[in-house]
């Protein structure tokens, strides 16, 4: 049996396929600290694809550039009709929610997926005052970056229509 460990969402893994996500960018790809993982799985039910994708970062890594992208399973695209590209306007591109919780620290963050492409999303974070813009990429050195220094734990749970 495949458990998740630290997750407040650990989906019922009977019914759920395990992948691989791979963080890349449109700049510089980040590096994640030593002993950091990423753990993902989908289920399909139809035109749907449900991913739940925990990110633990364990140490401090680089930061790279640009934003950040992770993809979905392979052998599958995104229906970029019903979840457009998000353009920083159109809602529909919001494919479900982030949490991410700094360790050690009283700080929580919240956020979104959005459609970048027909293969990647990428996650937008909110964290206390003030907007941390996309997760690990637009805020290099900031407290949800790889390279940031923070340890940290990131859950995201999206519902993607497919083709």
């Amino acid at each position: 049996m495949i458990k998740f460990q630290n997750s407040i969402n650990a989906p019922n893994t009977t019914i759920w396929t395990p992948f691989t996500t791979t963080i890349t960018s449109t700049g510089t790809t980040p590096t994640p600290g030593v002993g950091s993982t990423i753990t993902s799985y989908y289920m399909q039910d139809g035109k749907m694809l449900s991913i739940n994708m925990l990110f633990y970062n364990a140490a401090v890594g680089s930061d790279g550039s640009g934003i950040y992208l992770m993809n979905i399973p392979s052998g599958f695209t995104i229906n970029t009709t019903v979840a457009p590209v998000y353009d920083g306007t159109n809602l529909l591109g919001n494919l479900g929610n982030v949490f991410c919780k700094l360790i050690g620290y009283n700080d929580l963050g919240t956020g979104t997926a959005f459609v970048y492409d027909s293969t990647h999303y990428y996650l937008a974070m909110y964290g206390g005052n003030y907007v941390q813009a996309i997760l690990f990429g637009v805020s290099p050195g900031g407290r949800f970056s790889m390279g940031g220094g923070y340890t940290y734990h990131v859950s995201v749970n999206i519902l993607i229509p497919i083709n």
